[in-house]
């Protein structure tokens, strides 16, 4: 399934990158709209996920105070959070279901951005321009993912088509980022440094945008502390865990961006930004709609 969504995502991506009618940065512009796109489909999907976030906001002071009055009768504390979840309308799971429908679409988008000839060229059309050996080794040379021309030795050229300019603005999305010092500074230094603004942008997003995703409202906060005014030792334990989520999502972010083609932390970036400005957006609206 995922190789066939990946295949999908891929040819569309190239549709766009034929299509912009100049030649600088197509495929960083492609990236772009491509992403645009993907996340506009999406967005009923992010509006349900945030009113799901934004109910359990409401509700989370009501289940901390029965989580306290009942912590020593489950089936007491069951009922009484179930009388909440329907007093409220919600669905504690209702916020995890756009989470499982996106996994599939991220995974295959993963594996386009990481594997970009692979799945915006059709086998035909690199065979077509294939003519011999020599043809074959410029191409394995020029492009990181040419491993996927080897084999073609002699073949007639039917068909014509332009090669993945993974330019973008002086960043070849096409290269991965390194933290190698002799790469950094040597003869190479022009390739290879501007790469390093890719995964720090990728990070520096990630975090603001995770930072973003956290719900966490006044109320919730000052509902943090029982009636004796001391701190719950697992609201404290929940509060630490998040911390240490909005550290490891970076982090995990930066770490793949050294692993695999600029290209998926340009996408990641991207994405990110979009995200960032999409959840602004959406809770002011749906906190204007409920003050009105």
């Amino acid at each position: 399934m995922f190789k066939a969504l990946a295949g999908f995502f891929g040819q569309i991506i190239y549709i766009i990158y034929d299509i912009i009618p100049f030649e600088y940065c197509k495929y960083g512009i492609s990236l772009i709209i491509f992403t645009i796109i993907v996340r506009t489909l999406m967005l009923p999907l992010a509006v349900k996920q945030i009113k799901s976030q934004e109910k359990m906001n409401e509700v989370q002071p009501l289940i901390n105070d029965i989580q306290r009055k009942y912590k020593n009768d489950r089936e007491k504390l069951s009922q009484e959070m179930m009388k909440i979840y329907q007093q409220y309308n919600y669905n504690p799971l209702s916020g995890c279901l756009p989470l499982f429908i996106q996994m599939p679409i991220i995974i295959s988008l993963f594996a386009v951005i990481r594997n970009p000839l692979t799945y915006m060229l059709k086998g035909k059309e690199i065979a077509g321009y294939v003519i011999n050996q020599s043809t074959i080794e410029n191409l394995i040379n020029k492009i990181p993912e040419g491993e996927l021309i080897r084999g073609y030795e002699q073949v007639s050229a039917a068909l014509k088509f332009n090669l993945i300019d993974f330019n973008f603005l002086g960043i070849n999305l096409g290269m991965v980022p390194t933290i190698n010092r002799g790469l950094l500074f040597g003869s190479e230094m022009s390739t290879y440094l501007p790469l390093l603004i890719i995964p720090i942008l990728a990070c520096v997003t990630t975090y603001i945008s995770s930072k973003m995703m956290s719900v966490r409202n006044a109320a919730t906060k000052k509902d943090k502390k029982n009636k004796k005014g001391k701190r719950d030792e697992k609201d404290e334990a929940l509060e630490s865990m998040q911390s240490n989520m909005l550290l490891i999502a970076p982090m995990m972010t930066l770490i793949f961006s050294f692993q695999f083609p600029a290209g998926l932390g340009f996408y990641w970036t991207v994405s990110n930004i979009y995200q960032i400005v999409q959840e602004i957006v959406i809770r002011k609206y749906i906190r204007k709609k409920k003050e009105g």
